[in-house]
């Protein structure tokens, strides 16, 4: 209850920042922290690049690197030799759109090795009294594996729980729990799944931003501790026998900003999972970390200690080891584990004699687990034994999983409409599964030891006698071509049987198939059409809620739609948006698009081959005006990429005008439908190189056009000829100076483009002689294109440039 009346206090304080005194803005806990650096945490209509932009030079304010979108929150960077920390932090918060400014405070691994291992046996699941000490001063591992030894939930959902430390997965007891991300193709440098990680197999190192999350022994103990693999004859068992294991570490996670980088992984792949009904993502229930600021001040590290509020949120409890110093948390405070969240639940450890040792706290630290001389994996194939906080907290981890495998429906539909209610029914059966013993009431807050059976018995009461009529769960849609589909779901266990609605989109009522089992095919389909469907159980006459409604679309809508064009877009548009694009005859009002918007289904653009048209983008400004650089390609081939000879438009440096030119449509182009893509992206602090063509970047706007490219006219190849002989280019070689003379009546265009064909200039000749000022180029070789009205070339030279 404490906590839930910190929980209001702060959520009041955070709301309310503006006014805090400046003591308490500081967040100043007299610890260590990493010099020149700060977390900022934005408001929703904050920007990181104006914070950039405001600074005075002197400062050197720089972005680091974003710690965690979701939670808006930036490392920085600055000169502490021109200004102090806690001037700094002021004069940040003095700027708009500023929620927390933080200090980068540095983190200590806990755990307390023995010096050689000796016990091989796991009294925590089952004592019997096997090392002197009492009967039963255990967590009842046996008998909580009498209901279920783990792994998947009652709808087959793999149950994962994230070490946020180096482990070895590798480890004979281990690997056979790896957590695998199917949708990524290991070792290629391609982020496969579009979930914003390349190469993430089984975890993520998010200092070297890649899969290869380390393989440290203290992270290895953790990990057997969690899910050691069960009845497979090798070594010892962890809490849950099939749990699947992912890593978040390769890197010490020694300062607050790699804390909170390291929690986002796993909070962004449970939020794909719940976003996508478990297609995509992972169902991470818990993370374990053994690491923390003995002593700290929960009040100081106000961004940490809120960031477990969001993983609740999202359905994730965090399992924190306390102090292993003989601390009263209450008064000393520590850090993470004395954080007001609920979602934080700090653990204390305890012996096979149901002793503790370490720290305690009857107002934040919810209960003791064993974690002294307790057996684990080690590093080297082999086992150890070990003492500390650092095993408890692993321990709990695995029994949180363990309680997501009870033999309940009822409780994953619950998990899945809403997953903070799941982990607040977890975590209730945690506290009240507890061993309840007389010498922990002045220690923790359930006066008990974490008992396994306990947590499964009190979470089965609590969600399994209710029955309630669910709609289906684990809808999704598969096997779409241009005439059929099929669409799979999980009946609802408590549903006698399960109703069917769809129509295509737009359509003013739903045809209804009742009694429909999975999957469920949909058969004489119109091509590139969408659909809109939904389901609803009948639990013997009463009808459940309707599901989500989905959508799918068949295929064969042409090349602009079906080609598997790669994602190109801006995360923050809110300062500077694609306001309108003209190109020939058609205009596109589509002001603020949130960084990325697809016209493909509803705008459609009729050009020709052998035709220049006229280009103009209008950009929109929420404000001050920044400079800008704009790039447009057409994918003439129709092979669903965009190569650097389909650039058809380059504005060659930033700039605050609006960019215009003409866009040449050869006539090497393929006839019929492709994609045009238009790429605008900021240039200047914050974002200093252009973007590349499949990447997401900050700020900006992307738009995706369908074109439909016909036969143009050609130009008389006479009448080609006799313009070719009235033009020049000259001096060739050249060094600084080039002059085009046109002596006839037509307006003609330059291309220079560099020897991978990127344009460099794009020239309007009229008649007369035109100079171009090349002495800021490189020497090397150019390619120079005459270009008539038509957009047939009339002339085509190779340009050798010398030294500048």
């Amino acid at each position: 209850m404490l906590k839930k009346y910190y929980v209001l206090i702060f959520i009041f304080s955070f709301l309310n920042l503006t006014s805090f005194s400046q003591e308490i803005k500081n967040h100043f806990d007299d610890k260590s922290y990493v010099e020149g650096e700060f977390l900022v945490q934005l408001t929703a209509e904050g920007s990181i690049r104006n914070l950039i932009l405001n600074a005075p030079a002197e400062y050197k304010l720089e972005i680091q690197k974003i710690l965690s979108r979701p939670m808006r929150i930036w490392l920085v960077n600055f000169d502490f030799q021109m200004i102090s920390h806690e001037e700094m932090q002021r004069w940040i918060y003095s700027q708009k759109g500023i929620s927390v400014v933080d200090y980068n405070y540095h983190i200590q691994m806990r755990s307390t090795l023995p010096s050689d291992p000796s016990l091989t046996q796991q009294w925590h699941h089952n004592n019997n009294g096997q090392t002197g000490g009492t009967v039963d001063a255990d967590i009842d591992s046996d008998l909580a594996w009498d209901i279920s030894t783990g792994g998947k939930t009652a709808t087959n959902d793999d149950i994962v729980v994230c070490l946020i430390e180096s482990g070895n997965l590798d480890h004979q007891d281990l690997t056979a729990n790896r957590w695998i991300n199917l949708a990524e193709i290991p070792g290629n440098n391609i982020d496969d799944d579009g979930n914003g990680y390349i190469d993430d197999i089984s975890g993520w190192n998010p200092v070297s931003n890649n899969g290869s999350y380390g393989t440290g022994g203290h992270g290895t103990n953790c990990l057997g501790m969690i899910g050691a693999k069960g009845d497979n004859g090798l070594n010892v068992v962890g809490a849950n026998w099939d749990v699947k294991l992912m890593v978040v570490g390769g890197y010490s996670i020694a300062t607050q900003a790699n804390a909170i980088e390291a929690y986002t992984y796993p909070l962004e792949m449970r939020q794909l999972w719940n976003t996508t009904n478990g297609t995509q993502g992972a169902f991470v229930v818990a993370t374990s970390s053994s690491w923390g600021i003995d002593g700290a001040n929960p009040n100081n590290y106000p961004l940490w200690c809120n960031f477990y509020d969001t993983l609740g949120h999202y359905g994730i409890l965090n399992i924190g080891a306390t102090t292993n110093q003989n601390l009263n948390v209450d008064t000393a405070g520590d850090m993470p584990t004395a954080c007001s969240s609920p979602y934080m639940v700090g653990v204390g450890r305890t012996d096979h004699n149901d002793n503790t040792a370490g720290g305690y706290g009857i107002t934040t630290i919810e209960f003791g687990a064993p974690g002294i001389n307790v057996v684990t994996t080690a590093n080297t194939n082999t086992i150890t034994t070990t003492t500390g906080t650092s095993f408890s907290c692993p321990l709990t981890a695995g029994v949180v999983a363990l309680a997501y495998s009870i033999p309940c429906i009822n409780f994953m539909n619950i998990v899945k409409a809403d997953p903070k209610a799941g982990s607040d029914l977890v975590l209730q059966a945690l506290k009240d599964g507890v061993d309840v013993k007389a010498q922990f009431s002045s220690k923790f807050v359930t006066s008990g030891r974490l008992n396994s059976r306990g947590t499964l018995d009190a979470l089965m009461a609590a969600t399994c006698i209710a029955i309630s009529c669910n709609a289906p769960s684990a809808i999704s849609t598969t096997m779409i071509t241009d005439s059929s589909a099929q669409v799979n779901f999980t009946m609802d266990a408590s549903a006698s049987s399960t109703n069917f609605y769809w129509k295509e989109l737009g359509a003013s009522s739903y045809t209804a198939i009742l009694n429909v089992s999975g999957p469920l095919p949909l058969t004489q389909l119109t091509n590139c059409t969408t659909y809109q469907y939904y389901f609803e159980s009948d639990c013997s006459g009463t009808i459940s809620s309707p599901s989500t409604e989905l959508t799918f679309t068949t295929s064969n809508c042409g090349n602009c739609i079906d080609l598997p064009y790669c994602p190109n877009s801006a995360t923050d548009a809110t300062q500077e948006w694609i306001q309108s694009f003209s190109i020939g005859n058609f205009t596109n009002n589509s002001g603020e698009n949130g960084g990325y918007e697809d016209f493909a289904n509803t705008l459609g653009i009729n050009l020709a081959t052998y035709t220049n048209y006229p280009m103009t983008l209008t950009v929109g400004w929420a404000g001050t005006q920044q400079n800008e650089y704009t790039r447009i390609w057409i994918d003439f081939n129709q092979d669903g990429t965009f190569t650097t000879n389909e650039l058809v438009y380059d504005q060659v440096a930033a700039s605050q005008v609006n960019p215009s030119g003409t866009i040449n449509i050869p006539g090497t182009a393929l006839l019929g439908e492709t994609k045009m893509r238009v790429q605008m992206a900021y240039q200047g602090g914050g974002q200093n190189t252009l973007p590349a063509l499949c990447a997401t970047y900050l700020y900006g706007e992307v738009e995706d056009y369908c074109l439909t490219i016909s036969e143009g006219t050609q130009q008389n190849s006479i009448y080609t000829e006799t313009l070719s002989k009235l033009t020049s280019v000259y001096p060739n070689p050249v060094t600084n100076e080039l002059f085009i003379s046109n002596q006839s009546n037509a307006v003609m265009n330059l291309e220079l483009r560099d020897i991978v064909g990127k344009l460099l200039i794009l020239k309007i000749i009229p008649g007369g002689v035109t100079s171009i000022d090349l002495s800021t180029f490189n020497a090397g070789t150019y390619f120079c294109n005459l270009i008539d009205e038509n957009g047939s070339i009339i002339k085509s030279e190779k340009l050798i440039k010398l030294f500048r």
